[in-house]
């Protein structure tokens, strides 16, 4: 894997376009498409913006992606340290009706809004109040939000293009253990969507883990201090439009068995 293939794989990790990359870090469009070297000055551009980015990792393929004294992407940091506390009870900041209803709107949160809706957008009236709306049956008590699903680390399940539908938990500490949530959290600029665990000796630490996690570690778990999270929700559905994969070759396979059928054919 090439260095920057390993700044593509962090960057889908962590939920960051290319196009907020080169702003962030003032690189050119298409830099990481390129056949250029990446430099030391670029190399040194990368880990100042982004602290969590093990350079070693980078460079040679030794250790984790994400630097280990960080605890995960989600835990230390002077921009953590200086957020306040965060009840663990409330309700989301902002819910629309049709008018003369009293059911609430799914909102659906398009890939393309997610940094908008994270950064700050969840709490903005005007904001979330452009964001489309629908209906689904069957989904009622409570209020259920809809995102789009960006990056391959829970393929196993939800694919890039999918829908998650979920519903928000009021208590933070009441999500279901092992199950997918949807996360917001301000601090990391992206929606998180993970299978969430609680740590066995801090009852404040969650783990988050992508199903596609493996023995080589390419989508590492994260901590993260629940009060860090502005809202949580609960796997409820997925909206897909991705044809389902099947093997044609082991169909064909299966065929050359003769095996048993049932005929409905009209009589010649």
């Amino acid at each position: 894997m090439t260095d920057k293939e390993k700044i593509l794989q962090f960057l889908d990790y962590k939920g960051i376009s290319k196009n907020k990359f080169y702003t962030t870090t003032g690189f050119s469009t298409g830099f990481l498409d390129s056949g250029n070297s990446l430099g030391v000055d670029k190399l040194r551009i990368i880990i100042d913006k982004y602290p969590d980015f093990n350079p070693e990792w980078l460079l040679t393929g030794k250790g984790e992606m994400l630097r280990s004294e960080c605890d995960s992407s989600a835990v230390s940091g002077s921009k953590f340290e200086k957020r306040p506390y965060i009840n663990y009870n409330r309700l989301p900041a902002v819910v629309t009706v049709e008018s003369n209803e009293e059911e609430e709107n799914i909102l659906a949160v398009p890939a393309k809004l997610a940094a908008g809706y994270v950064g700050g957008g969840f709490m903005d009236a005007s904001f979330v109040e452009a964001l489309p709306t629908f209906r689904l049956p069957y989904l009622r008590n409570g209020t259920f939000r809809c995102f789009e699903v960006q990056g391959c680390s829970m393929e196993e399940g939800i694919k890039d293009g999918d829908y998650f539908v979920g519903k928000f938990i009021d208590n933070i500490r009441n999500f279901g253990e092992g199950r997918i949530h949807a996360l917001i959290i301000p601090e990391l600029d992206s929606l998180l969507l993970k299978r969430v665990f609680r740590h066995p000796k801090d009852q404040n630490v969650i783990i988050l883990r992508s199903d596609n996690n493996n023995i080589s570690n390419i989508y590492p778990d994260i901590y993260v201090d629940i009060r860090y999270i502005s809202e949580i929700w609960s796997f409820t559905a997925v909206i897909s439009f991705n044809q389902p994969s099947f093997d044609m070759n082991n169909f064909k396979e299966i065929l050359a068995t003769k095996p048993d059928a049932v005929y409905y054919l009209e009589e010649k």
